[in-house]
């Protein structure tokens, strides 16, 4: 319209907006997949952080790494868990792999300590996270 005046371009010109992603397919971020029925259970971007924490671990002790993998997928399928929990339990899980990279001696263990129980009491209905979370419990030394 502007062009057609003769005025020149007076305002700001915006890109079209892009469509949003559909993923109809699983998605995997690095390590961890998530269903298509799982996606818009929890913020992926709490999987994302916990991805980029968990490469570190990748490094020294992959055992590690497939044992927190094997956990977080297994929450992520959980239906008696509601999103709320589910993220808590990752925001939780990521706070624990990112004082795993910590050095031991400056690590706060009261703090990691009720992180951990923080978990416990959420998946304490369910026997098979329970078992998963055994092993992540004592890599990262609760």
């Amino acid at each position: 319209m502007d062009a057609t005046l003769g005025i020149g371009r007076i305002g700001a010109r915006f890109p079209e907006p892009k469509p949003p992603v559909i993923n109809h397919a699983p998605v995997t971020l690095n390590s961890i997949a998530i269903d298509r029925s799982v996606v818009g259970s929890v913020n992926t971007g709490y999987i994302s952080s916990l991805e980029i924490n968990m490469s570190g671990i990748q490094q020294v002790n992959s055992d590690g790494a497939d044992k927190i993998k094997e956990f977080a997928e297994a929450v992520l399928k959980e239906d008696r868990l509601g999103k709320i929990q589910k993220e808590e339990i990752i925001q939780q899980l990521n706070y624990l792999v990112e004082q795993f990279k910590v050095p031991a001696e400056k690590r706060s263990m009261a703090v990691i300590k009720s992180v951990g129980t923080g978990i416990i009491g959420l998946i304490n209905f369910s026997a098979s996270l329970v078992a998963l979370w055994g092993p992540v419990k004592a890599l990262l030394g609760i």
